[in-house]
């Protein structure tokens, strides 16, 4: 009797431990749901601008705005196009289903171009090219952001200091940059800290 009073206390705390297992792995599933649901999906770059004033088109304006020099003249170096869209809005952060999952996130980020990369009849020392980075959720439920602070794109030119901030409340990644322009209209090198910000278009859990 002794014996298999044992046995039936052993197979209730087998029980007990496997269903809160269950119900662990649950937990787990919802949490990374709800952290991931508020994240995922297209982005649109809506701001671009850095600290000093730069001339991207050589027509005597200078500005801190990046984007807006980007989008009223209507071109710049790099990717311009991707399957028919424009890459300002092709920002996308893929979702994860299980926890330590790691998610890939690609952004296409203003870089500066060297006046000798320009074609004559599009002067333009700006460009556009993907910088990737990479996010986790982890087992206590936090999110995890891994990226190169460093990134060389087109013709050797970076980016430096780079920081990435996914602010789930604002339905923002915010990017983070140091690097130098090159300004047509006084010929050198002008910049600081450029600051890129992106808002959430779209989840693809609602498409």
């Amino acid at each position: 009797m002794k014996k298999h009073t044992i046995t039936w206390l052993i197979l209730l705390i087998m029980s007990c431990v496997i269903t809160s297992c269950d119900i662990s792995q649950l937990d787990n599933k919802v949490n990374i749901a709800g952290v991931v649901g508020l994240i995922e999906g297209s982005y649109s770059l809506s701001s671009a601008t850095i600290t000093e004033p730069v001339d991207l088109y050589g027509n005597g304006i200078i500005s801190t705005d990046i984007l807006g020099q980007m989008k009223s003249h209507g071109w710049w170096y790099g990717d311009y196009c991707i399957d028919g869209d424009n890459p300002m809005d092709c920002n996308v952060l893929f979702p994860v289903l299980t926890i330590n999952e790691i998610g890939q996130a690609n952004f296409y980020v203003p870089y500066p171009v060297h006046p000798h990369y320009l074609p004559d009849d599009n002067r333009c020392s700006v460009g556009l090219g993907c910088y990737q980075f990479h996010y986790c959720i982890n087992n206590d439920g936090d999110l995890v952001i891994d990226y190169l602070e460093d990134e060389i794109l087109m013709n050797g030119i970076s980016l430096h200091n780079i920081k990435v901030a996914i602010v789930p409340e604002s339905n923002q990644i915010i990017i983070r940059a140091i690097t130098n322009f090159y300004d047509l209209s006084r010929d050198g090198w002008f910049g600081g800290d450029m600051t890129l910000v992106y808002n959430r278009i779209s989840s693809e859990n609602r498409q």
